[in-house]
């Protein structure tokens, strides 16, 4: 049977209510010419356009099919239908619908694009990277390939190659927020927290009301310890997109670096209530009940976080040295044995103090400590290589605390200070702890040749300071 199309002119005035968002009357609009034309595919293509505009998604799907059960060899209506399978989280369908539209037109960049993205999602990272790969062999300069790329190779732990990739898209486009942003969120990865801290601000001035991109600049400033500045950039971002819990619990958990515990408690408390299965949020607001005393609260925010991941980084220590705190020995034995078991399999599971009321072995303390320092402390490029040191008649001592006040660390190391023979030696102290008055402090103070308070310097401040 012949397939009959309406004049042109119908169909451009449909597409003009549609490019102008009145979605509403399009589909009013193309639903007449369909029963006047019930055989032409680009019809159904449109309504289906139409009713994903206005959120209709599995109607949408319908008209695709109808479109495509005239003309099955329709590339774009399989991407369209790609596209919504996609949006409707049926990401293997979604591939599939993809991959028929590659094989009617092999050089369907787009395709590519978004076959990509859902490859990605379904965590098939070395194909995505194909998959994008595929589209950049049809069209080099294509921005989001690049960035796309960028996000998968990042993900691969490829973070040298994902950054050459943002930098081509950048190179293309260079108005690309979303790649500034994804730049900077690397470049945080490697350690550049500076260099990361201009692409954030690039975004932002592309695009202010990048929630994303003031999250990842307060995450930058937090680590480079401006903390009062990183609370700036949260509080921008929930400015923006007030149910934001990432934000909320990276908010938390600057507040408990200033010393706010209280603030912090109600800041993941708020990250919880926006996604109840936070797991990192219950897991930090147990460590905050756990230093304001509130030990049974602290027992069910870590058995919460527990129970939405068993594989959360640190949450069995954090559940047992609470269980320690209250006296809790249900279960401790068989807990032990899975802890003892999981850290001589390499598995993030507490963190070096808990441990050290929890096993008395030697061997196994060094081994968590390893697993966490390699965890949370990897190599930063922040500072400039250290020269040859230069030679002093005194050898320089720096000892670096914060708690050189009332506190049983300063109790057992006050003498210390005092003691050194200061003919052969120099000693310095660099505090980064809240400041303080008390006996302890004063005595701390005396007892050595230079006192450096650094509780409002950055991190990197705070080693130039030593390094001079």
């Amino acid at each position: 049977m012949a397939l009959v199309s309406p004049p042109q002119t119908e169909i451009n005035s449909v597409l003009a209510l549609y490019s102008n968002g009145q979605i509403q009357e399009a589909l009013v609009a193309v639903g007449a010419l369909i029963k006047s034309y019930p055989n032409d595919p680009f019809l159904y293509s449109i309504s289906g356009a139409c009713f994903v505009g206005i959120g209709q998604l599995d109607t949408a799907l319908k008209s695709y099919e109808k479109a495509l059960a005239i003309k099955p060899d329709y590339a774009e209506v399989h991407y369209n239908l790609g596209v919504t399978l996609q949006e409707l989280g049926q990401l293997d369908a979604a591939v599939k619908s993809y991959e028929k539209a590659l094989a009617i037109k092999p050089d369907y960049a787009d395709a590519y694009i978004n076959l990509g993205i859902t490859l990605k999602n379904l965590g098939q990272l070395d194909a995505a990277v194909k998959s994008y790969e595929q589209a950049l062999a049809i069209n080099p300069n294509y921005a989001k390939a690049h960035n796309n790329l960028g996000n998968a190779l990042d993900d691969l732990g490829k973070l040298d190659a994902a950054v050459k990739s943002y930098e081509q898209a950048l190179a293309i486009n260079p108005g690309f927020a979303e790649a500034h942003n994804n730049l900077g969120k690397t470049l945080k990865n490697l350690g550049q927290l500076d260099v990361s801290i201009k692409s954030f601000e690039q975004a932002l001035a592309i695009k202010p009301d990048y929630a994303e991109a003031h999250n990842n600049l307060g995450n930058a400033l937090k680590d480079l310890g401006q903390l009062d500045a990183s609370i700036k950039s949260f509080e921008m971002a929930l400015a923006i997109k007030p149910d934001y819990a990432v934000t909320y619990n990276n908010l938390g958990l600057t507040l408990v670096e200033l010393g706010r515990p209280d603030a912090a408690l109600k800041s993941y408390e708020k990250a919880i209530a926006i996604k109840p299965d936070f797991d990192e949020a219950y897991r930090n607001l147990g460590g905050v009940m756990l230093y304001l005393k509130r030990m049974d609260e602290a027992m069910k925010s870590f058995e919460r976080a527990l129970a939405i991941n068993p594989d959360l980084d640190f949450i069995l220590g954090n559940l047992l040295h609470t269980k320690m705190h209250l006296c809790d020995w249900d279960d401790v034995s068989s807990r032990l044995d899975e802890l003892q078991n999981k850290i001589n399999n390499s598995e993030k599971v507490t963190e070096p103090f808990s441990m050290l009321g929890l096993i008395d072995d030697p061997e196994i303390q060094r081994k968590t400590t390893e697993i966490f320092v390699n965890k949370k402390f990897q190599k930063k490029y922040v500072l400039p290589e250290i020269g040859l040191y230069p030679k002093h008649k005194k050898i320089r001592i720096g000892y670096f605390s914060a708690d050189f006040r009332e506190h049983p660390v300063a109790a057992l190391t006050a003498e210390l200070y005092e003691v050194h023979d200061r003919s052969q030696f120099e000693i310095h102290a660099f505090s980064y702890g809240p400041e303080a008055n008390d006996k302890m402090h004063l005595r701390i103070k005396a007892g050595v040749d230079h006192f450096h308070d650094m509780h409002k310097m950055s991190n990197k401040d705070m080693a130039m300071l030593a390094r001079s």
